[in-house]
Formats: structure tokens, sequence, C-alpha cells
């Protein structure tokens, strides 16, 4: 090896050690000489966590659906009485009963009538918005349904945060582990969910676990490729991440019940 110091050239032996050193890269790249389909295939299986992200940011579209305020819809999707309070408060005044229930308010403007009182026996699925009266747009409202969306990337934030920590002290293998039982823990936090509180923690939880979980198998899938081809693993999580928009809306339409959208998604 030859070194230039103070305009003088003078070379230097390369130790044995130096000569039997290889990076990680290059012993990737002989791996990759020689790889196999099924390699192919668990690093294209790694990117598919990415595929329910999309299901996890938008299930308050699926699960809080407004029911409808539309005059045609009286015949076939109306609310109706299920309390005493109800029944003695529309016995009083008949013509309530044709106006939508956000349009009755107090003096304070909130919702007369609550999930309590009324319900929507003809609504095609079920919605939190309904269950814990999240679907007028009155000021002690507007707030928690902004609330519900951004709690959850206020999660994925931390995860991504906190993950930079444990991806290099836990490693990817056991980071996505834990991403992926917290997440698995908020899904079914979400089937017994009956409360807005309670909503907010399974958002919080979705959030965190998820960017947690998808992110750490991401890293994992682009370290073990060559770099050549990392370009196309990253294409490949991207075209993933877009097909969970179809299958979000699937998901979301033929499950009916709002609980169980956080099972499945």
């Amino acid at each position: 090896m030859q070194l230039e110091k103070g305009g003088i050239s003078f070379e230097t032996k390369e130790s044995n050690e130096d000569k039997c050193r290889i990076s990680l890269d290059e012993i990737i790249e002989e791996f990759y000489q020689h790889m196999t389909w099924k390699y192919v295939v668990f690093v294209m299986y790694l990117s598919f966590t990415w595929v329910a992200a999309p299901a996890s940011v938008y299930i308050t579209n699926f699960g809080g659906l407004t029911p409808s305020n539309n005059t045609e819809s009286k015949n076939t999707e109306w609310w109706e009485c299920k309390s005493d309070r109800c029944k003695e408060f529309i016995s009083t005044t008949p013509e309530l009963q044709e106006k939508y229930p956000c349009d009755i308010k107090n003096s304070d403007d909130d919702m007369v009538l609550t999930s309590a009182d009324i319900t929507w026996p003809n609504m095609s699925h079920t919605s939190f918005a309904v269950d814990l009266d999240l679907y007028c747009s009155v000021p002690s409202v507007e707030y928690k349904k902004t609330l519900l969306s951004s709690i959850y990337f206020v999660g994925g934030l931390i995860g991504l945060v906190s993950g930079t920590l444990s991806f290099d002290q836990l490693g990817r293998k056991l980071s996505a582990q834990i991403g992926f039982l917290i997440s698995f823990v908020a899904s079914l936090m979400g089937v017994f969910c009956n409360s807005y509180p309670h909503l907010l923690i399974v958002r919080l939880l979705t959030g965190f676990g998820t960017f947690w979980l998808a992110t750490s198998l991401y890293i994992l899938s682009v370290e073990i490729v060559p770099v050549s081809v990392r370009n196309y693993v990253n294409a490949w999580a991207m075209l993933v991440w877009s097909f969970g928009y179809p299958i979000s809306v699937g998901i979301g339409y033929f499950i009916k019940d709002w609980n169980m959208m956080f099972l499945v998604f």
C-alpha cells in the first residue's frame, strides 16, 4: 500500500488481518449470487406488513359511518326512540321525530338525544360515531372526531422515535416481534371497545405498534439484499402499501360490526 506524507511517498505492508477483513455488503453480495426462490419470497414477505397500514389509518372512515340526514332516508334509515326519556320527549313534541338528532339541541348547542336515547335500526353497518355520539357537528364533538385520526399518527411518531433505539439495541427481529405484539393487543382492545377514552387508547397503540413493526421489517428487508437491488425492494414495499387501499375498502364493506373491524384490520 502506497502512502504520501509531507511530499514523500512510501509503502506500507498490508497486514494479513486487513487482507482477510470483508464487509457485510460483500457477504450479502456473495450470498445473493447463490440465492434461491425461497430467499426472494422471504424478502417480499417481510414487506407485507405494509398492507395493513392503510387499513389501520382509515378504519375511522369505515367504522365511524355517519347516519344519513337526507329526508329520503326516513323510510329506510332513520332513528327511533329506545329510552323512556326520548319517548316522553317526542310525545310532547311529535314533530321532532322528523328532525335529524343533530338538529335537536339545547341552549348550550349540545345534543338533547344521545345514543342512550335513540337507535338507528336500519343502518347497514354499526358505527362508533353513533354508539359514542360523534356524528354531529357540535362544538363538544368536532375536536373528538379530529383527535381520533391525529392520535394514530402521534402513536406512529412515538413508535418511530423509540424504534430507532430498539432497532440497534434489541435487533430488527425482536423489535418486529414487539411491534406485532403491541398491534395485536390493540386489535383485541378494539374488539371490546365501548367508550371514547378506550377508543383513543386503541388508536394510539395501533399507530405505535404498526409503525414500529412495519419499519423494523422494512429495514431488515433492505439490509439483507445487495445495494444494487434495494431500490426494487423499496418499490415493492410501496406497492404493497398501495394494495392495502382496495383491501381495506373490501374489509370495510363486508365486515358489518365496527368492533370486529379492529380485529380484522
